[in-house]
């Protein structure tokens, strides 16, 4: 029986890095419209099939590490996800959450120097983007989607499902999902800042 065991962990793990290793797909142009059986759908379906936080530790959503109200500058907990916190840079964004608003969840992150862009966890909804590509930030592998907002053509939005590598964060939990807005005109530099404040994706 031990030796079975072995034998099966060590094809999950041979699994798990091939599917989280495999080459980018470029990404969409516009909103995204992907069909089914596509690459994307072959590589996210592996990766997520593969190596959705791989870890012998979990940790229950049910059991914050921090409390809402007691929160250090520079480190945002994500009420959608506990206990995952990310970690910024005050100097860049202020932490716009209302952690002791029981009537609304209100999460995110609004970068100071940039009219319009903000970064905040969605959710857990079913919501999985038909296309887009894969990215490595940190630790954690990332699905990417961009799209863009009803009535707001000078605005978008990128999606962002974290998808494997959160240490410490159970199969049992739901996919962190992120988005970034930004205006058009401002989207590359808030991409830029926004991925490094997710590349600290983690549980405290």
């Amino acid at each position: 029986m031990k030796r079975m065991r072995q034998v099966l962990c060590l094809i999950v793990l041979s699994t798990a890095l091939a599917a989280c290793t495999q080459p980018p797909v470029s990404p969409s142009q516009s909103t995204p419209t992907g069909t089914a059986g596509s690459a994307t759908d072959t590589i996210v379906g592996s990766a997520t099939a593969a190596c959705l936080y791989a870890t012998s530790t979990t940790i229950s959503a049910a059991e914050p590490s921090l409390s809402p109200t007691n929160v250090p500058e520079g480190m945002i907990t994500l009420l959608f996800y506990p206990p995952l916190v990310l970690n910024y840079d005050p100097a860049v964004w202020i932490d716009k959450s209302e952690y002791s608003n029981q009537d609304q969840m209100v999460n995110y992150l609004q970068a100071k120097n940039l009219s319009h862009c903000a970064l905040g966890p969605m959710g857990s909804s079913g919501f999985f983007p038909e296309s887009g590509w894969i990215k490595s930030l940190g630790d954690t592998t990332y699905f990417v989607s961009e799209g863009t907002l009803a009535g707001q053509e000078d605005a978008t939005i990128y999606y962002y499902l974290a998808i494997c590598g959160v240490n410490g964060y159970g199969t049992e939990n739901a996919i962190p999902v992120f988005d970034v807005n930004a205006n058009q005109s401002d989207a590359v530099d808030c991409v830029d800042l926004a991925e490094q404040v997710l590349s600290t994706l983690h549980v405290p």
